[in-house]
């Protein structure tokens, strides 16, 4: 094995022990077509006004219609694993007929995610080899008032996703 590939796994297992949560991004391609990307690195930047940010590698195909576009960013609920996993392959169907999503504003949003955020890019900084896209929030809702659904939280830890309940 070369030396920089060793630090590379070295340096991804290091920082596989931070545990994060879970979420998806929904948007549409440039020809309105509808996807989605698992992630861990949302955050919240602002709460006046309103700023998330999260990652995403140059080289994702849909890196450019993020710029584009307005997402949703959804956090998942620790029943979603299996949608977490479809949904991180670079190579899929994207198929979103197996799982309970329905549009808002025109874009793919799961009905059974803990809280959902609409976004309007607000801005992207390249730092190395991702994108550090920026959203203002224009509309969000925290489903976790609901009964129905699960309270506890997917989360992404040493390379491995789980579920862990808050309740």
């Amino acid at each position: 094995m070369i030396e920089n590939e060793k630090l590379s796994l070295e340096y991804r297992h290091a920082l596989s022990n931070f545990s994060t949560g879970i979420t998806l991004v929904t948007s549409i391609d440039d020809n309105s077509v509808p996807f989605a990307i698992t992630i861990n690195s949302f955050s919240s930047i602002s709460l006046n006004p309103k700023i998330i940010s999260w990652s995403l590698g140059l080289s994702n195909k849909y890196i450019n219609c993020i710029k584009n576009n307005n997402f949703i960013i959804q956090i998942l609920d620790g029943s979603s694993k299996d949608i977490a996993i479809h949904f991180s392959k670079t190579i899929n169907s994207q198929n979103f007929t197996a799982y309970n999503f329905e549009l808002k504003s025109n874009l793919p949003v799961l009905k059974n995610c803990l809280s959902w955020f609409e976004c309007k890019n607000f801005n992207n900084l390249i730092v190395g080899d991702h994108a550090i896209i920026l959203g203002e929030v224009i509309s969000f809702s925290d489903n976790t008032k609901k009964d129905i659904l699960h309270k506890n939280a997917l989360t992404f830890f040493r390379r491995g996703i789980s579920s862990i309940d808050f309740y």
